[in-house]
């Protein structure tokens, strides 16, 4: 790719580079040096800048002819914000340091980095060739044309410019199968453009050093977010009590103790409300379930809802060093439990069981119209392995819910079989999804819940329709499937996977056994309520009123073309004032503690009812060319940091015949020790 700059402009460029003490190289090196940041994943790169080395050190060198062309590795840093004026002079020094050293050339910092790196395959790829200055138009003979090549080993990139009377011609060779189609031309474009503002007026040099995306592609982003709808205002306990009312006798839920009717689940939530507030329970508080998968689970997240307090579910199976932490951060005023539980939970929190509740056929004090209050309440691992709370409002989670069923024509002759436990999100929408429809919840067995084959019968009993989980479990069952099953084709119809990577040919597999099955691909953070995108065979798409950017954490836009930070975005009304009682550190119906373990907001400059507040994800993902949405897995900087995610405690509590597992705590030096012995068999 070549253009020319015209002479009047490149006058120009080099009349603001003299007045900034800058060479006009180094002025168009930086430009380049944006263009690249921006379609790059670090801001702190090498580029390769061509040097003419002529060692006067040896006599007669410069009456020889020959090629003395060397490399300087150039350091680009923008990992800070700066003035385009002042990083151009950056730059420039930085160049003239290097020069300082030429003796120690390019070519030998890349030859001792792979030494020490150990790592052969080092490359530095991008070069920048400058020639300004160099071609005196006295001396020249015959015309400069835009038909050029440079064929240089090891490189991807090489942007090269020379200047004469006629302006700046600028000459691009590109290795072929590197860069996917459209992107160097789009930032050769971008390249352009910014040659020309700096000549245009003063007025760029002073503002912050960054380019811009393309135009078309910020239309293409614009285009991909239009899913702005106006949703009803709801919350999920009124969600199943118009089901409840309008279909009293229908079966809601199935577990191991039979078959329990929507009437049933209301008046058993209707008891446990009532118990709620006899233990002073009120609408803002945090309420601990610490329950098995059940009908009575359930009935007790209902219960907790409709009294307008949020239920915060904590795994029986997890450590009890950290359901404590959990129980802790998470201010519980009141807990319900299994009445198995330990007392040491009876005598320390407000405590309510499944003898302790009454039916009840009627509640006079229901509500059903906090669509800011917090919903749930769910705790992960986080970065540092600590307990991360994670909020969710009413309107944000009712929002994916309405969704979902409406996109996926969920209806009340559908039925799920609930395989995720209630600290894991997926189960939310199992449980409401349905109950929001008058569809059948199915509850395995606690002992048998990873049984595919359990899972079969199951399926084949209830007639399940929509299977929600994450891929491993699809594929056990298709595993099992595949060896054991005989029969006609199965009943589900409709299958969401979410939460890790999908098998690229598990899709065909299901297909064998499943009749007019849709499977979908979801993704998004907990702190977007479940899921905020999804995939099916056809294209990706954003749900109604949630928003995707691919951004830094400083907030510029990234191209679409690279590997970036995920970020979405809900715009409701809410979030203005959610936001509000964040910069003042209180918040009505959260702790200052649990608001701090939740996630990191930055207000991305929004201003008005209709605020636009991001989530940052951290996870990586870009826009492919068709306007699909590439949703990919978490970033880790470092493999170490994927062990943060695991408390130690949980190698406690498994259970493998043969393995000793035992964690040392170290108060004083916050020592975490685990030592692992295996027994085998020896055979003299």
């Amino acid at each position: 790719m070549a253009r020319k700059l015209s002479a009047e402009d490149w006058e120009k460029i080099k009349f603001f580079s003299s007045q900034n003490s800058v060479t006009p190289t180094a002025t168009v090196l930086s430009i380049f040096a944006l263009c690249i940041e921006r379609w790059s994943v670090n801001k702190k790169f090498s580029l390769n800048l061509t040097t003419l080395i002529r060692n006067n050190k040896y006599t007669g060198i410069y009456n020889t002819i020959g090629d003395f062309t060397s490399v300087d590795v150039l350091e680009i840093d923008l990992s800070e914000k700066i003035i385009f004026a002042d990083f151009v002079k950056n730059v420039n020094k930085q160049i003239f340091e290097d020069l300082d050293h030429s003796s120690y050339s390019g070519i030998e910092v890349i030859r001792d980095l792979r030494k020490r790196r150990k790592n052969p395959m080092l490359l530095f790829p991008i070069i920048f060739t400058s020639s300004i200055g160099l071609i005196k138009n006295d001396g020249m003979v015959g015309k400069v044309n835009n038909n050029g090549i440079s064929q240089t080993p090891q490189a991807f990139l090489d942007c090269q410019v020379m200047d004469n009377e006629e302006g700046l011609f600028i000459n691009w060779d590109i290795r072929n199968g590197i860069f996917e189609e459209g992107v160097i031309q789009d930032i050769f474009c971008t390249f352009l453009t910014y040659l020309k503002k700096i000549s245009e007026s003063v007025e760029f040099w002073n503002q912050q050093a960054n380019v811009e995306l393309p135009e078309k592609q910020m239309d293409q982003r614009k285009n991909v977010n239009s899913t702005f709808k106006e949703i009803k205002m709801d919350t999920l306990q009124n969600l199943f009590l118009k089901s409840a009312l309008e279909m009293p006798k229908k079966t809601a839920v199935v577990d191991e103790c039979g078959e329990h009717t929507y009437e049933e689940l209301l008046w058993t939530a209707y008891g446990i409300a009532d118990e709620l507030q006899k233990c002073s329970c009120k609408a803002g508080d945090y309420v601990g379930i610490k329950l098995n998968k059940s009908f009575f689970q359930i009935a007790s997240v209902l219960g907790t809802l409709l009294i307008g307090a949020a239920f915060v579910p904590i795994d029986n199976d997890q450590p009890e060093i950290r359901a404590d932490k959990i129980l802790e951060i998470a201010k519980i005023k009141c807990l319900i439990g299994e009445k198995e539980e330990t007392h040491k939970y009876r005598e320390k929190y407000k405590w309510i069981d499944k003898d302790s509740v009454i039916l009840k056929k009627s509640y006079d004090e229901i509500v059903n119209d906090n669509f800011d209050d917090v919903a749930y309440v769910i705790f992960t691992s986080g970065s540092t392995g600590e307990p991360k709370g994670v909020v969710i409002e009413q309107q944000a989670v009712v929002n994916t819910i309405i969704d979902i069923n409406e996109r996926f024509q969920v209806k009340d002759k559908d039925s799920i079989l609930a395989l995720s436990q209630l600290h894991f999100d997926l189960s939310v929408y199992d449980i409401f999804g349905m109950l929001a429809t008058g569809g059948t919840i199915v509850i395995p067995e606690k002992v048998r819940y990873k049984d595919p084959s359990y899972w079969l019968m199951l399926v084949e009993k209830w007639n399940i329709t929509v299977w929600n989980s994450v891929p491993a479990f699809m594929e056990m069952f298709v595993d099992y499937l595949e060896r054991f099953y005989k029969g006609e084709k199965l009943s589900i119809n409709k299958i969401l996977l979410s939460g890790d990577w999908i098998p690229v040919k598990l899709p065909e597999k299901i297909c064998r056994f499943l009749k007019d099955v849709r499977i979908y691909s979801l993704g998004g953070a907990t702190e977007a309520s479940i899921w905020s995108i999804y995939h099916e065979c056809k294209m990706g798409e954003s749900y109604n009123s949630t928003f995707f950017n691919i951004i830094e954490k400083d907030t510029k836009m990234k191209n679409n073309s690279g590997l970036w930070e995920f970020v979405n975005s809900t715009k409701e009304k809410r979030f203005e004032a959610y936001a509000k009682a964040i910069e003042k550190k209180t918040c009505i119906n959260v702790s200052a503690e649990l608001l701090e373990a939740t996630f990191e907001i930055y207000q991305h400059g929004f201003k008005g009812a209709n605020v636009e507040l991001p989530f940052y994800s951290g996870d990586i993902c870009y826009l492919s060319a068709c306007e699909e949405q590439k949703y990919f897995f978490a970033d880790k900087n470092q493999n170490l940091e994927m062990w943060n995610d695991i408390c130690l405690g949980e190698f406690e509590v498994i259970n493998v015949p043969g393995n000793h597992v035992t964690c040392i705590h170290s108060e004083e030096n916050a020592t975490l020790l685990a030592q692992i012995i295996i027994e085998r068999n020896i055979r003299g």
